[in-house]
């Protein structure tokens, strides 16, 4: 959850974007036939956007939003290395207890 609201607000912080461009305005929702922008969508479904941002980042998996800027990619970098580096400890940490068993 709070991967996924960090996501929205950086998103949303134009004076934090050097390419003048964010992911959120890349994400436009086809309602009925017509594109239509994400902010213009319900809030229930921004949210699942950006919690299909967030587990997809966490499970090292494929995401269809991506990152625009140097502050939303920092962000996707830095939760792609520490969910890698988690997820190696936890395989590790249940070898070595397959191990010792």
């Amino acid at each position: 959850h709070f991967l996924a609201c960090t996501w929205f607000f950086i998103g949303l912080q134009t004076q934090l974007s050097d390419t003048g461009a964010s992911w959120i305005h890349g994400a436009a929702v086809i309602a009925q036939g017509e594109p239509s922008a994400l902010l213009d969508a319900s809030t229930p479904y921004q949210y699942s956007v950006c919690l299909n941002w967030a587990v997809g980042v966490i499970a090292l998996a494929s995401v269809d939003t991506m990152p625009t800027n140097i502050a939303e990619r920092l962000l996707f970098a830095s939760t792609t290395m520490i969910a890698f580096l988690f997820g190696s400890a936890v395989v590790s940490l249940l070898s070595a207890r397959i191990i010792d068993f």
